[in-house]
């Protein structure tokens, strides 16, 4: 594989890495396809970025959750229909309006902690939930039925 001229080798390096992590996550685990929804946790990451512009690329809908006005207008920008900032909106609300009701048909989480329980609300029925990785101490989540 020929490294683009105008990337460094790392920089370079980081597009397959990034490509397999969501192809796996998102296509084989998840299994998204055409007309169904992804909700992506961190879509502004590097992860993030490349699920919205893969997921678009197949037909999907891409809901991101994000920290700031410019992560959302970043992933806007790369294609998402809908960037919710988690520190000032229930992301399970946004995505059940969002989806008339429905839910996301797959969830790609790389947050982990308080999101698992509340992955479960924000999901379709038969929905898909993907854990890349999680940036909350996996010791310290709790999942308790409702």
């Amino acid at each position: 594989m020929a490294v683009p001229p105008a990337l460094s080798m790392q920089e370079a390096g980081a597009i397959p890495e990034t490509l397999m992590t969501v192809w796996h996550n998102v296509f084989e685990r998840g299994a998204l396809k055409a007309g169904e929804t992804l909700l992506i946790h961190g879509g502004s990451s590097g992860i993030g970025t490349m699920a919205i512009q893969l997921a678009k690329a197949f037909g999907s809908k891409v809901i991101v959750t994000v920290g700031s006005k410019e992560k959302a207008d970043a992933c806007l920008k790369l294609g998402a229909d809908r960037a919710i900032n988690y520190k000032t909106e229930d992301f399970v609300a946004e995505v059940k309006t969002a989806t008339d009701g429905a839910g996301a048909n797959v969830i790609l989480d790389m947050v982990g902690g308080d999101y698992i329980e509340r992955n479960y609300d924000a999901a379709a029925t038969d929905g898909a939930w993907s854990r890349s990785r999680f940036s909350a101490d996996p010791r310290r989540m709790s999942i308790s039925p409702s």
